[in-house]
């Protein structure tokens, strides 16, 4: 209730000068209006809350299992990248008003949804006090939790237990979750452990766009030179492009975000290395491709002989690995993949990848096609790609159990 009535009186003074700054940012507007009052035309079964365009990915293959329920969902996500993504599917979907709990109240009774679905680790207390209220089912949905989530957890107890044991049905993706949920007062028979929705998304079939081709042709060129693809990088692990040998590598880079794209240009020039642009692919002979739009990123390890996982070198996390593997690529990652932990010990046991400190990434590289030989990454594709198989299996069973 004290949230409420803070999140309620608060809120009209202090979200609009906050979003009219953060609209200006470079990377992408935050289409304010669109969250202030969204289109909802239509009564829906399910909601289904998200946070942005990696999420978005991986709920892709579930359309296609809900579309045969026939049942009505709408989606709501944090980002816009997250919503242009769902668009494109033709899937009805909303912008999230940052948690104000009025407009999410209004939101869910205007939809006439009777189940909530919240993917991963997208805890909003705006959003479950407004679903809570409403008296509707809510199911958590390929959860899992960092240390500072579990941290942030039990700094708040007083406030999220009550609200957390009254969620109905918990998918986690593994037994560590499973273990501190029971531990928060989680009732054992509401926990299922299943694999990580992303197995499912990952392996999807992907051709790489036209556009995007020509792009990484005209910039390779007739150069020799093997390729590192560095994806989702974030700010501090940019001094791992400082163990490459650019005698020996080229390097595409992927920032996790692109509101400092000047200060990387900035960065990786004063160290005396030659930069472009994707957008702007002139500079030809570059050591450095520096990637400026959202969404690319599944495409790009196509073109690379090794993959870098930015997130894991710094403690965010660490991102997805499986879009590397999809390719055939061998992945290093760094010693933070808290958010991957079940498909990082997947891809380091089958052998097509490897855990490294920043001190290490230079004798990988160089030593990458004895670390990795081609014959060990084909199998750990196969491997992997049939669990993805199981994986569709215990999806179709949940999505059709949502009644």
């Amino acid at each position: 209730m004290i949230y409420q009535v803070f999140n309620s009186l608060l809120y009209p003074f202090i979200l609009p000068p906050a979003l009219v700054w953060a609209d200006r940012r470079r990377d992408y507007p935050l289409k304010i209006w669109k969250r202030i009052s969204p289109e909802i035309e239509k009564k829906y079964t399910y909601f289904f809350h998200l946070a942005s365009l990696g999420e978005a990915k991986t709920v892709s293959p579930l359309l296609e299992l809900w579309k045969e329920k026939r049942e009505e969902i709408l989606f709501e996500t944090v980002t816009p990248t997250g919503y242009d993504e769902l668009r494109k599917k033709n899937v009805d979907v909303i912008l999230f008003p940052f948690d104000y709990y009025p407009l999410l109240r209004l939101n869910l009774r205007r939809s006439g949804v009777k189940e909530v679905f919240v993917f991963e680790t997208e805890l909003w207390p705006g959003l479950f006090s407004a679903a809570l209220d409403l008296n509707l089912r809510i199911r958590m949905l390929n959860v899992k939790f960092s240390s500072s989530t579990i941290s942030m957890l039990r700094r708040t107890a007083f406030f999220w237990k009550r609200r957390l044991r009254k969620v109905d049905e918990w998918f986690v993706v593994d037994e560590g979750v499973r273990n501190f949920l029971v531990e928060y007062g989680i009732e054992p028979g509401k926990i299922k452990i299943v694999p990580d929705l992303k197995y499912l998304s990952s392996f999807e079939e992907k051709s790489v766009p036209e556009e995007i081709e020509e792009k990484l042709r005209a910039w390779v060129g007739n150069r020799r030179k093997k390729i590192i693809v560095m994806g989702s990088m974030h700010r501090g692990e940019e001094v791992i492009v400082e163990k490459v040998n650019f005698k020996k590598f080229r390097v595409i880079y992927v920032p996790r975000h692109l509101n400092y794209l000047d200060e990387l240009k900035h960065y990786f020039s004063e160290r005396g290395l030659r930069v472009s642009l994707f957008s702007d692919t002139a500079e030809k002979d570059s050591d450095i491709l520096l990637v400026d739009k959202y969404g690319l990123l599944s495409f790009l390890y196509n073109a690379g002989d090794i993959a870098v996982i930015g997130g894991s070198f710094v403690p965010h996390g660490g991102h997805n690995p499986l879009e590397a593997v999809n390719f055939k690529k061998p992945v290093i990652f760094g010693r933070h993949m808290e958010n991957f932990k079940e498909i990082a010990g997947d891809i380091v046991e089958c052998g097509g990848g490897s855990f490294c400190d920043m001190e290490e990434i230079g004798e990988l590289f160089e030593n990458y096609e004895k670390f990795f030989p081609p014959d060990k990454i084909r199998s750990c594709y196969e491997r992997l790609k049939k669990k993805s198989e199981i994986v569709r299996d215990a999806y179709s069973l949940i999505v059709m159990g949502t009644n």
